[in-house]
């Protein structure tokens, strides 16, 4: 084993069996969702009706996120069915998405040195990419309704969407710490590109991101803490604004009311469970900083991730859509920015392995295996005919 910082040896073959072993788990989830009437196949719908004839632009006017379209589209040319097509695309998302997760615990938990560690980061991965909140103790009974969920396959375009807010994540967190000397051309340029890919995959994440971005930088600038803010603002908000300062003006989109719980309210599940939901949705985060307040409060990623959930978290459960409430469009900012709390929390966790290895370490792993039993009762319900029956 390499214990002197340098990159395992055989990582590379590390992660090509992570990468089959995300195909091997995500495959039968795709293969059932993609068939189901909702969402998928709405999402299907339009994507054929482009194949049918309709005008391109006439549907970029009515889906401004439409990369997952364009991909299933380009694929289904070689498929010849959009759900062949829709099959492939979604199961490459997965795997990239799991990709991803492994590079962000890289990046913030550090490169692992030896092969007990990288063990370590694998199993996180994995244990990532599928939890969910255990919701199963509650009476009710319900796995995904009233609880703010970190990993959901019934939306292809939130899959599309994961990778792509994990290295937006990473990308803000790397300049957010480094100080300001000139431009780098080639990282704005491509930090550009995956704002616009992650607004075109679905704005959810961006939304709550952009002004949580704005209040760290605008406080590490003011207290004088490194900062390449004109990175930032150049390769991450300009092109943010930029693009969604031009949906909002030109694609027919439905406007945003302030509606408190008024899509759980539809849902029926605005009851005397709801609190309870929000802190079985956060608890491993929550304990994370709370059993390591001192060094925690410091953490970078965590600033960032807490302040983009704190705006996800209100549009979850203050914003609705004028016209369209029952679709809870702006539930997704709040479960996705959860997701890179997560991401965020569990890379931490990994990074303390390297200090101390006490009775803190071992409960925040343990609450996040709790997680990880929700999310295979989630995962199973994905493979029956009607899963919405058990939500």
């Amino acid at each position: 084993m390499d214990v002197n910082g340098r990159s395992l040896r055989w990582e590379p073959l590390i992660i090509a069996g992570l990468t089959l072993a995300l195909l091997v788990l995500f495959q039968p989830v795709v293969w059932n969702v993609t068939l189901l009437s909702v969402d998928y196949g709405a999402h299907s719908h339009f994507i054929q009706t482009v194949i049918d004839g309709q005008p391109l632009l006439e549907f970029v006017r009515q889906v401004p996120h439409f990369m997952y379209h364009a991909l299933v589209w380009s694929v289904s040319r070689l498929t010849g069915t959009v759900v062949e097509a829709s099959r492939l695309v979604a199961l490459a998302c997965y795997t990239l998405y799991g990709l991803a997760l492994y590079a962000a615990l890289r990046q913030l938990a550090g490169k692992p040195t030896t092969y007990r560690r990288v063990t370590w980061y694998v199993c996180t991965t994995i244990a990532l990419s599928v939890a969910n909140p255990f919701s199963w103790i509650l009476p009710n009974n319900h796995l995904y309704l009233g609880s703010i969920a970190i990993n959901v396959y019934h939306n292809p375009t939130m899959v599309a969407l994961k990778p792509l807010a994990i290295v937006l994540f990473m990308l803000a967190v790397s300049r957010l710490t480094l100080p300001q000397s000139g431009l780098r051309w080639r990282w704005i340029i491509g930090a550009a590109a995956v704002t616009l890919m992650c607004i075109m995959a679905k704005p959810s994440y961006v939304i709550p991101f952009l002004p949580a971005l704005l209040l760290l930088g605008a406080y590490r600038y003011i207290s004088k803490q490194p900062l390449d803010g004109l990175g930032l603002l150049i390769g991450l908000v300009a092109p943010a604004v930029a693009l969604l300062g031009l949906q909002s003006l030109i694609f027919d989109t439905s406007g945003v009311v302030f509606a408190p719980l008024g899509f759980l309210r539809l849902l029926g599940v605005a009851d005397r469970w709801l609190p309870l939901r929000l802190l079985i949705s956060l608890l491993f985060p929550l304990y994370v900083v709370i059993a390591y307040w001192s060094n925690a409060r410091r953490e970078v990623a965590l600033q960032l991730a807490w302040l983009a959930f704190g705006f996800g978290a209100a549009a979850f459960y203050l914003l609705g859509e004028s016209g369209r409430m029952s679709h809870g469009n702006w539930t997704w900012s709040g479960q996705i920015t959860a997701l890179l709390l997560f991401v965020a929390s569990g890379a931490f966790l990994l990074r303390q392995m390297r200090t101390t290895r006490d009775i803190r370490l071992w409960v925040g792993f343990g609450i996040l295996a709790l997680y990880v039993i929700g999310g295979i009762m989630w995962y199973q319900v994905h493979l029956l005919p009607d899963p919405y029956a058990y939500w």
